[in-house]
């Protein structure tokens, strides 16, 4: 049946239409009925004279397909999109509600209520983002305000593409710059290259506009408006409106700052700031806060079915003909003068520019994921007259992972995580979740090598387009980098490189030394330490001061020590290698990493928050990014948001490092039936990775079967793994297995091989009281307790009870109950913290908190096994305790899954 605006066509697909709700320029809306799945959605059809262009409508398509992967309650839903009749619809969700430029045509809003939707809507942009989406075309009319008082964001992956408001001018320069003139940042306006960045000025101009009532461009013509996004500075926000805080009024500022690099780092920065001004006016609560769990399913309302005004409002790029005011939003009156007229001269010449093709990057390129790629180790055939040929892997290693950073839209996989794992390179690369592998072969004959480079796909091990083969010198080194450097960025046409100028820049001489110094850093326990090899790399640093790898090289060592010694002296040596390679690449992703691994250790966490802002900034779209913040939450005690961020980034990437990172926070809280899946999970495809293995060891030492936890410590010390950990484990499995006399050995290794750990040294008391030996293990327990005082984070929880542990062993009872009190406020959930606690209770004769924390850590999964040691003799006596430790099931009868 054929559409007339009366009667339009009774079916498309499975959705029965049931009435007319708007038409525009662009195309018309209708309510439509799925049948399938037994749901109210909103049509949106594409006329088919607005669609002839197959090109454009492909691209529709493809941001349609990026945007209904978009999963927030503050983001209107895109469920389909149909080829049907000769045109394109888009299947969406059906909202009830209000746009917010309808709202703010009686004015500013509430503070409170405008900073709320402002910050429903940083976060639904926080989510896009995170997926490489931008809006670019964020303004009042595409925010639809829910009955409830929810923000939704409306025309994600669509707006910028077809559709335009016709209640407002837009500009439009060949397919170029599409757009709302008033919300558009200047780099938009101008036909610049766009990111994330551009959605936060937009961001900005609403959030002006809800505060204060009126628009901090609008002009009395496209132009003019133009003019003042380009050139003018807005009056403040709290000048028109001096109710305002002064912390938003600033926030506005940064937002609508011209220069993108002077704007927040992401919405989630701006989302943070909103929360915390919501909470100074006493207006924040996290219970009705709308957030996405690892799914994204919703937490907060239920989705809106109704289409109360939704006839009017439904899309503002695509506004149905009805007859009202354009929205109220009153222009900044501030005048240009001549400075504005000629600034005016300059933007128009800028247009035209643009419209000549001068502005030839394609307005329409979001930032998407990166290309995970792994590097697999490089195969070697050298006949025994090549020279060193043991360093020529190592350069072909250093100089594939460098040249991949210096590209676009490429991310590979740190080398530790694809070289500790065992298998073919497409089952390493799965493991790893990469979406491709990057081999290199090298065929060595008495001073010639020919190498070869080959990108291949995952999932099907089709080559990715033509293998690159090149010959160098066998004992050269330097031109081999230099040569893997070239060829690369051949093998990879369309990832522009970050910053074309940088060239290997080092002597000849120091390059093979510092193959040879990275070679004895990654064969750990070789026989040069990690300061000697800090030492060496300073030295090639002098020599060849623009050699990015000599820095890298003597920060990494200089990390490890501290690891190890938790010497604030060598993490500042670090920090300080790391800020001057930063002078020669400033946006180094794998330098960055770096940074924010080094202040994370060392407990500097605005520091790191600043470096992750940095990273998002830099490479939107990258999982890591995920995980580097659910690290610092969790270093911030924030446990929840932490573990939620870690769900999505290995809903996204499930990697194994990824994998073993979540099962760790999820045994943190509790849930320790997951944490073993995981580990499970990793294992089932590489049953000799070390690090899946050690946490599997931990879990169960935990939780589970010590014996099996004591047996995999074995094997990983018996494979030549040398980790302090390992040592200081494999003790407590033995101490709890009641072996105080083999579980010494162990603990007397760990302490050799980390003296400033302060959990090592308590291990190691304890084992001196357990065996009768009190002045020496008093000694012991004064050490681990000055060591806690040499901790980065002396007030992290686990600190805090190692100190709690050695506080009570040495009488200082009161002392060890508030550091008890404080870790257990900080970490109430963590079930090490509450058994810790109820191990320090029973020692002070704090009996009922004792029975309290065994409780809770019981139900989490904490074995009994834990509460035979001698710590908890005096609770035996307790009928509370006889009562709880009876009614537990056994570890053979849960799993250890509480």
């Amino acid at each position: 049946m054929s559409e007339t605006p009366e009667q339009p066509p009774e079916h498309i697909g499975r959705y029965r239409i049931v009435n007319r709700l708007g038409a525009g320029g662009m195309g018309a809306v209708f309510k439509a009925y799925d049948e399938q799945l037994d749901r109210w959605v909103a049509l949106k059809k594409i006329h088919p004279e607005n669609a002839e262009d197959q090109r454009a409508r492909e691209r529709l398509r493809r941001e349609a397909r990026a945007a209904a992967g978009l999963k927030h309650p503050a983001i209107v839903g895109i469920y389909d999109i149909l080829d049907a009749q000769g045109s394109d619809w888009i299947i969406m969700e059906l909202v009830d509600g209000d746009t917010l430029a309808h709202r703010l045509e009686e004015g500013s809003l509430d503070l409170a209520q405008g900073l709320r939707l402002a910050h429903e809507i940083s976060e639904g942009l926080a989510e896009a983002h995170d997926k490489g989406i931008v809006h670019r075309d964020l303004k009042a009319e595409n925010i639809i305000v829910t009955p409830g008082g929810h923000a939704k964001i409306l025309d994600f992956g669509l707006a910028k593409k077809l559709w335009h408001d016709s209640s407002e001018p837009t500009l439009s320069l060949e397919g170029k710059v599409l757009g709302t003139v008033r919300s558009m940042s200047p780099e938009q306006a101008l036909g610049g290259k766009l990111d994330h960045r551009s959605d936060l000025f937009s961001l900005g101009t609403l959030l002006y506009e809800a505060v204060t009532g009126n628009s901090p461009f609008l002009g009395a013509s496209p132009v003019e408006t133009l003019t003042r996004v380009c050139t003018l500075p807005q009056p403040p926000a709290r000048e028109v409106n001096p109710e305002l805080p002064q912390k938003l009024s600033d926030l506005i500022e940064r937002l609508l700052q011209k220069d993108p690099e002077k704007r927040p780092a992401n919405a989630r920065t701006v989302s943070s700031e909103l929360e915390e001004i919501l909470r100074d006016l006493g207006s924040f609560s996290p219970a009705l806060a709308r957030t996405t769990g690892a799914t994204g399913a919703h937490t907060g309302l239920p989705p809106t079915v109704i289409d109360k005004s939704l006839a009017e409002h439904l899309s503002s790029s695509d506004a149905p003909t009805v007859q009202r005011p354009i929205p109220a939003v009153r222009p900044n009156t501030t005048t240009t003068g001549g400075r504005g007229r000629r600034w005016l001269v300059v933007v128009l010449a800028l247009i035209v520019l643009a419209a000549a093709g001068w502005f030839t990057r394609s307005l329409w390129q979001p930032e998407m994921p990166p290309v995970y790629v792994a590097v697999m180790p490089t195969q070697l055939e050298a006949a025994d007259d090549v020279p060193e040929a043991h360093l020529l892997p190592s350069g072909i290693r250093t100089a594939v992972n460098n040249s991949l950073l210096s590209l676009r839209g490429i991310s590979p996989v740190s080398p530790e995580h694809v070289e500790s794992l065992q298998g073919s390179p497409a089952e390493i690369a799965r493991s790893v979740a990469a979406g491709e592998y990057l081999t290199s072969k090298l065929v060595c004959r008495f001073r010639s090598c020919q190498a070869t480079l080959s990108r291949v796909d995952t999932e099907t091990g089709q080559l990715k387009g033509q293998p690159k083969s090149f010959e160098v010198p066998a004992d050269d080194p330097y031109a081999l980098a230099r040569a893997v450097t070239l060829h690369l960025n051949r093998l990879y046409p369309e990832h522009p490189p970050r910053n074309p100028n940088l060239v290997l820049d080092v002597r000849e001489e120091d390059y093979e030394q510092y193959l040879r110094l990275r070679r004895a850093y990654d064969q750990r326990g070789s026989a040069m330490s990690d300061r000697e090899i800090a030492q060496e790399a300073a030295e090639i640093r002098r020599e060849s001061p623009r050699f990015l790898e000599a820095y890298l090289l003597e920060a990494d060592a200089y990390l490890r020590i501290h690891e190890l010694d938790r010497t604030e002296a060598d993490l500042d040596l670090a920090l300080q290698r790391l800020e001057e390679a930063s002078r020669l690449v400033p946006d180094d992703p794998n330098l960055l990493q770096r940074k924010f691994n080094a202040f994370l250790e060392g407990g500097r966490l605005e520091e790191a928050q600043h470096v992750v802002d940095r990273m998002e900034s830099i490479t939107p779209g990258d999982t890591e990014n995920l995980v580097n913040r659910a690290r610092l939450l969790g270093a911030r005690q924030e446990h929840d948001r932490a573990l939620q961020l870690m769900r999505r980034a290995a809903e996204q990437r499930p990697s194994w490092s990824i994998l073993s990172r979540l099962s760790f926070m999820e045994a943190e809280q509790g849930h320790v039936h997951r944490a073993r899946e995981l580990l499970e999970a990793i294992l089932s495809r590489d049953e000799d990775n070390s690090q899946a293995l050690s946490r599997l060891a931990q879990l169960e030492l935990e939780f589970g079967d010590i014996a099996r936890s004591a047996e995999i410590y074995q094997q990983l010390i018996g494979s030549g793994e040398s980790m302090t950990n390992y040592y200081s484990n494999l003790g407590l499995a033995l101490m709890l297995q009641g072996d105080y006399e083999g579980a010494m050995e162990p603990f007397l290794q760990a302490v050799e091989v980390s003296p400033q750990s302060p959990a090592d040294r308590l291990n190691l008391a304890d084992t001196l009281k357990l065996l009768g030996h009190p002045d020496e293990s008093r000694e012991e327990y004064a050490k681990a307790l000055g060591l806690c005082d040499q901790e980065p984070q002396p007030d992290h929880p686990a600190v805090l009870t190692i100190r709690a542990q050695a506080l009570a062993h040495l009488g200082r009872e009161s002392e060890a109950v508030d550091a008890v009190r404080s870790a257990l406020q900080q970490a109430p959930k963590n079930p090490g913290v509450l058994f810790e606690s109820s191990l320090v209770y029973a020692l002070v004769g704090e009996h009922f908190s004792a029975i309290s924390c065994a409780e809770q850590a019981l139900d989490a999964g904490y074995q009994k096994r834990w509460y035979e040691l001698p710590w908890f003799d005096s609770l035996r006596k307790v009928s509370g305790f006889r009562v709880l430790f009876e009614a537990q099931p056994s570890p053979s009868s849960n799993n250890g899954e509480g």
